[in-house]
Parts: C-alpha cells; structure tokens; sequence
C-alpha cells in the first residue's frame, strides 16, 4: 500500500504557498492540481524546482525525498500565444497543446466565436484535448453568449465520449442555456440516446423543466425520439408532465404525428384523456392534424371519441380539415357521425369542399342538419350508390357534371363502382358522357378498367367516345386488355373500338395481350383487325412479347398468321430499323441499356418488356 508523502512548496520570497500530504504515487501534474486548488494559480503557470532541477509533470513523488520540500516558480500568461493554442486544440495536436500551455498560453483566451479552448475541444468531440485541458485546469463551468457549457456543446452535438468525460469529472450536469435547457434536455431534443442514458445514470434530473415549462420527456416526445421516450421512462421521468397550456408529452407526440413514440407513450400508462387548458385531448389534436395512424391507435387502446373540444368531436374535427382517412377510422371506431356543435360532420366536410371526408361520412350513414349544396349531394350519393337520392337531386336541378378536386364527375363514380341505375339516371339528365378526370379518364375509361361489362355496354349504346385517351394514350381497349377483362375486350372490339391505337411507347392492345398471354383475347384482336407485324418503340412484335414469357399457345397462333410477317429484334440494335432513335425519345428506356451486355439480347429483351408493358397503365 503506497505511503503518504508530505510536501512543502515555497515561493520564490521563501513564503509557503501550501503544504499537504499526498500518496506517494501521485504525480507532480496531481501535486500542481492540488496547488492549483489552494492557490488558483493553473498547474501550466507552475514551474516546481527541486534544487536546481525543475520537474516534469509525468514523474512520481516516489522519487524524490520524503518529507519535500519545493521551490515554486509562478510564469506569466503570454496572450500572444493564444491564437496557436486554439488553431492546435482545432488540429487536436496534443504536443503543440502542452507545450504552448507551458509556455504561457491563455486558457481563458476566447476566439472572435467566442470559444475558449476547452468549448473548441468540447464542441470538436475531441476528449483527449478535453482531458488534456481539463488537467490545466481549464474552467469547466464557462460559457458561450448563450449560455452554454463545454457539457451542454457536447450534448447537443452528440459527442459521447467528451460527455462521458466531463460527466466523470463532475461537470455541473444542471447546466443551462438562456432557454433554460440542460444537457439532459439537448440530448432528448437531437435524439442522442446514448448521451442521455449516460447523463440519467449519473443522475442527471429528468424532470427539470425549461423556461416554457418543458421537460425532457416532452422535447424528446415532440420529436419523435421513441428511443429517447422509452430511456426517459425507465428513468422514471414524469409521465404526464405538463408545460405551456397543459400540453403533455403524450398531446405532443399526437399533434406531430409520432405514432412510435405515441405507443411508447401509451405502453407507460400515459393518460389518454389528459386534456390542454383549451379541452384538446391527445385523440382531437390527432385527429385534426391528420394523423390517421395515431387515431387508429389510440381508438384501440380505448380512448374517449366523445370528448369534445368547445363543442367539436375528434370526428367532427376531422370532418371540418378534411382529413378521409381519419374519419374513416374513427367511424369504424363506432363514432357518433352525428356528433358536433350546431351542424353535423357532415355538414361541417361539405362547407368546406372535403368530399372524401363527406364521402366517408355519407357512407356511415351521417346525417345532415343543414341544406348544403345540391351538387355535393349528387357527387355523395352518387359515390355511394343512393339512386334515390341521384333522382331526386336530379330533377331539383343539381348539376349533373360537377366534379370534385380530382376531377371525378357523379358519372364516373357510377362507372367507377358500377351503379348501372344511377348512370343510366345521370345520362337521362344529359350528363355529360365523355367528361374526364383531371388524368384524362372518361366513365368508359373506368368501367372498362373495373370491369363494369353493363356500365360500358350502357356507355357505348349512349355515344361514349370508344378510343378516348387518357394521359400516356391510354385507351378503355388498353386498360381492359391490361386487366384481362375478356368481356370487356370483346364488347369495345364489337363496338369497333380501334386495335390499333397504340400508347406513348408504341405498346398496342395486342402487345399487351399477347405479353400477358390471354389467347382468347389475342384471337378477338386479330378478328378486329389488329396488326400482327407491329412493334413497339422497343423493336419488339407481339409474338416476340409471347415468346419472351413463354406462352407458347399465343406464340403459335400469331406465327401461324403472320408467317410472312418479317422478324425484328434478334441480331442486335443494327438490325432493329428505328430501334435505336426511338429509345433516344424515351430516356427511361435508353437508361435501362446502357449497363446491358449488347450480346445478351434475351436480358435486354426482358428488362425493356416489363418496363413497356407494366407502365402508365395506372389508373
């Protein structure tokens, strides 16, 4: 066990400046420290003598005679070194650092940002140099114009290993800011979970609160920071601690849409129904933002769909922004759609033009308790199929043709979901049968791609235009062909639809039918009169469409009447005329070649088929 070591430094007038027992192991850098606590002068101030002999700060008193007694010398502060001190503590040179601290450098120095060395060191994430200053006896409580220490610095720019440091070295961990933020705080507001575990293991206060009443708990929840959520909890920080307005952090992570942190939240018993001074609950504030997924949780996890915010529903609220989705959630929660201060939701979607909120309304059976306007009516019923109340909007002379923000008219709601009375009702009221949605799509175009057989029929026998197209060229044949809706096929081809009207990449029906392999189909085209021998942009017929996906049977009838027909696509882009011009108009195609191996033309040929046959078909 190492003996005590009793020492006495003197100064220069013989004076003692301190006199202390230390362990015989310490060293003259731990015996300056001491000093420095006695004295305040810095050990890199001190020059201790021993005769003639000046020691250095890495030796043991073990070596010298016990009782000591050493002379101190006191060197000066060179201001002019300072700039060096910064520009080695930035570089991380620890040599430059000690030797320029020897010689005089300022610890106190700050730079025209207003760092000192030890806030540069501790903003740079460099611990040694932070260690190295610290044993200099560099002020650890200083502070940037905002407050800010070389704790706080670390903490916000994640560098654990300084905060680790300074936390062992026992930094002030209550430090704040002129927010009145700690480290704990910056930790949980930038997400660093490992920094913030560090601080509540050194029992840093979990609970401290901010100039505007903020805790940690309610930064890390406003940012979605489920880690640091969950960390803050096992801590046991407060669980519904409340800031400004009585908002908690479980109001906070709702109103942001957090839905990780939200069951975070509800696993540690959070009070669901904890509401703002205002009344706002977690599920309203949700609710009115938006954020279908949190309503969705907490609906299950039992929350109060009834509490009223000055009168308003979580549904209501919903209703009113025009948030669908969220409606819909909270009227398969078995939501009163009923519910609201003077006017239904309902009524509240339909004022403000929400239609997908009044749709999803309309179809949980919400009433109305005001008279709205007869055109959003008729979109509503005709969106869910009330024929009743189409005729009778009809004929108190709603406008047939109105349409909602995408475009969608009562006739392509009836095409769309296949409500034969309602079309035949809005083509009686001279709707008009050929007015598209904002992408271009006609009420053929829809019920062609739902497979509406007796809507198209009813379409056509009225004057629908048969080769309309929508945006990239798309035809009712094209989407019926794309979806395989046979029926539909053969009623558009009997109704001498076009088999020849090609999309932007030069993708005819019969490419699209022949690629998906329907025989049947392919057999209707031909009989309409579809060319066998033409090639999409990508150089490729329709029988090489069949061939590339291996349906034989296709491939067989098309070579068995178009065996005249010349081949295309198999020597090489040389020998495909137009190939090569026609990619450079389409540069999503031309991009796909340029990592292919011009011999493996079976691998060009696939990647450039799936690419043709599979886009702008979406509707």
């Amino acid at each position: 066990m190492a003996s005590d070591h009793s020492v006495v430094v003197t100064n220069l007038s013989g004076s003692v400046a301190a006199s202390m027992n230390l362990v015989s192991t310490s060293t003259i850098l731990m015996l300056k420290q001491e000093v420095h606590t006695r004295t305040g002068i810095r050990p890199f101030q001190q020059e201790l003598v021993l005769g003639q002999e000046s020691l250095e700060d890495d030796t043991k008193l073990d070596c010298y005679p016990n009782p000591c007694e050493l002379a101190m010398l006191v060197h000066t502060v060179d201001a002019t070194l300072s700039p060096a001190l910064m520009s080695a503590v930035s570089d991380g040179s620890l040599k430059d650092i000690r030797k320029l601290l020897r010689s005089g450098a300022d610890l106190d120095f700050r730079d025209e940002d207003f760092f000192s060395p030890i806030l540069l060191a501790s903003y740079k994430g460099d611990a040694s140099v932070v260690q190295c200053l610290h044993d200099a006896r560099a002020d650890l409580e200083t502070t940037m114009p905002d407050g800010s220490t070389p704790l706080l610095l670390a903490t916000c720019h994640g560098h654990m290993e300084v905060v680790q440091l300074l936390c062992d070295i026992q930094a002030d961990l209550e430090t704040r800011n002129s927010n009145g933020a700690t480290p704990l705080m910056h930790a949980a507001q930038e997400g660093h979970v490992d920094i913030l575990c560090c601080l509540c293991s050194h029992e840093a206060r979990v609970d401290s609160k901010r100039i505007d009443g903020a805790t940690a708990l309610s930064i890390g929840a406003a940012q979605g920071h489920a880690d640091v959520v969950r960390c803050l909890c096992e801590f046991n920080a407060c669980i519904d601690a409340t800031a400004g307005q009585g908002v908690t952090p479980l109001l906070l992570a709702c109103r942001e849409g957090h839905l990780a942190t939200v069951r975070v939240l509800t696993d540690a018993k959070a009070d669901l129904h904890l509401a703002m001074h205002t009344g706002v609950t977690p599920l309203a504030i949700a609710a009115h933002r938006g954020h279908a997924g949190v309503v969705q949780h907490l609906c299950e996890r039992q929350a109060d769909h009834s509490t009223c915010s000055d009168g308003k529903t979580p549904l209501f609220l919903a209703s009113q922004a025009g948030h669908a989705e969220v409606v819909q959630r909270l009227c398969e929660a078995r939501c009163d759609p009923d519910s609201g201060p003077g006017e239904s939701p309902l009524d509240a979607a339909e004022r403000h033009g929400h239609l997908q909120a009044a749709y999803a309304l309309a179809a949980a059976g919400a009433s109305r308790r005001t008279c709205q306007n007869f055109d959003i009516q008729l979109l509503l019923a005709a969106s869910v199929g009330d024929l009743d109340a189409v005729e009778m909007l009809c004929q108190h002379g709603a406008q047939v043709d109105t349409h909602d923000k995408d475009g969608m008219t009562p006739l392509c709601f009836a095409a769309q979901t296949g409500h034969l009375g309602i079309a035949s009702c809005l083509l009686e009221a001279a709707a008009d049968i050929d007015q598209p949605r904002h992408d271009g799509a006609t009420p053929l175009c829809l019920a062609s791609h739902q497979n509406r057989l007796e809507l198209v029929n009813l379409l056509l026998l009225n004057g629908a235009n048969k080769d309309v197209f929508m945006n990239g060229s798309v035809t009712p044949l094209l989407l019926a062909c794309r979806e395989g809706h046979v029926d539909v096929v053969r009623c558009l081809c009997e109704q001498a639809a076009d088999p020849n009207r090609a999309m932007y990449n030069g993708l005819t029906p019969l490419c699209i039918a022949a690629d998906a392999g329907h025989l049947t189909m392919v057999e209707l085209l031909c009989m309409a009169g579809a060319d066998m021998g033409h090639a999409a942009h990508n150089g490729f017929s329709p029988a090489e469409f069949a061939e590339e996906r291996g349906h034989l049977e296709v491939l067989r009838f098309l070579e068995g009447h178009a065996a005249s027909l010349p081949k295309r696509g198999r020597n090489g882009p040389h020998a495909r005329p137009g190939f090569d011009s026609a990619l450079l108009s389409y540069p999503d195609l031309w991009a796909k070649l340029q990592n292919v191996a011009e011999p493996c033309m079976l691998c060009e040929h696939r990647r450039l088929s799936e690419h043709v046959v599979g886009s702008a078909l979406c509707i």
